[in-house]
């Protein structure tokens, strides 16, 4: 088994590339700032077995080159899961956050998913996950409802 997590500097994606990481399953994980992404594989000192890939899930004309970076330095992932995301709570930018919103947690993973399927699918295995956070009713439901709707549109 070898896995990709797209968004794993901090958070929950954090958490699961430790966990992988922990159970010894090689593991390439995605941010947006190179120098957490060094700091991360600086921590675990095992670059066979945990990697980092700087990669923006608004740039999709990068997706392409990412994955045949990802095949031609050997690794095989069969486990992609889809965490990265975005969110903004600037009320006053709405309608721009949106379109932000929408390209990077929905429509990234789906791009990213076209790229790796067809890998899967001659090995005929391989796991997609896609995250999607639950969230109480509560005051700050009104601002989070694009994101949790984005997030799970994946």
């Amino acid at each position: 088994m070898q896995a990709i997590v797209f968004g794993g500097t901090r958070g929950v994606g954090r958490q699961i590339v430790d966990t992988f990481h922990k159970r010894q399953i090689p593991v390439v994980f995605t941010g947006t700032d190179f120098f957490q992404i060094k700091k991360i594989e600086q921590e675990y000192k095992n670059p066979k077995a945990l990697r980092g890939i700087p990669l923006k899930m608004e740039e999709p004309e990068k997706f392409p080159r990412f994955v045949e970076n990802v095949y031609n330095s050997g690794f095989q992932p069969n486990v992609l899961i889809f965490n990265a995301g975005y969110l903004s709570l600037r009320q006053r930018e709405k309608d721009k956050n949106l379109q932000k919103l929408f390209e990077i947690n929905t429509l990234a993973p789906i791009m990213l998913t076209e790229h790796f399927l067809p890998h899967m699918r001659k090995k005929n295995f391989g796991h997609l996950i896609y995250t999607c956070p639950p969230y109480t009713i509560d005051d700050k439901v009104k601002y989070l409802t694009p994101y949790m709707q984005s997030k799970l549109a994946q």
